[in-house]
């Protein structure tokens, strides 16, 4: 359920965003959902769509969602890599110990309308 206040700070950045740039209607938000994220892509589409109505420029606007991969850095050796490519596991030295660097966020990427 934590994609329903995800949907929520979403809808209010983009609404305030349109306002700010003077926009009359979004046709389209693009979001980049990060794997690491733990945000499941079928609920924030239909939490916006639920929620998009209480709005008034972004009312009509779908949602578009990019899928962003984890990215680790090793603690060990330094090395970046993909994560659930890896399944967790530093592909030069083999460790565990990592530091999430990407992937781990919802972001607004776009906002596009009239």
């Amino acid at each position: 359920m934590h994609e329903l206040s995800m949907v929520m700070r979403l809808a209010n950045t983009a609404e305030e965003t349109a306002k700010q740039n003077d926009m009359k209607k979004v046709e389209t938000i693009t979001v980049g959902v990060g794997e690491m994220s733990t945000a499941i892509g079928e609920y924030l589409r239909k939490y916006f769509n639920q929620v998009k109505g209480k709005y008034e420029r972004i009312n009509e606007a779908a949602l578009l969602l990019h899928d962003e991969k984890g990215e680790g850095l090793c603690n060990k050796c330094g090395t970046s890599f993909l994560l659930t490519e890896n399944e967790g596991v530093c592909p030069v030295c083999g460790e565990r110990d990592f530091k999430i660097t990407k992937g781990k966020s919802i972001t607004v990427l776009s906002i596009e309308g009239e």
